[in-house]
């Protein structure tokens, strides 16, 4: 992963992390759930090749 490629997930990450936590936290009815889920896309996203 580039320099480039790291920055713009990081920023991907920082910006949506936790909206994504909250509105799977209120659809799944457990935080715990929501953040492994959220973790899950997250990784999802940076394995993904484009």
């Amino acid at each position: 992963m580039s320099s480039l490629d790291h920055s713009a997930l990081h920023q991907l990450y920082s910006e949506h992390n936790s909206w994504l936590k909250g509105w799977l936290r209120v659809r799944l009815g457990n935080a715990a759930d929501a953040s492994d889920l959220a973790q899950d896309t997250f990784v999802r996203v940076m394995t993904a090749r484009v």
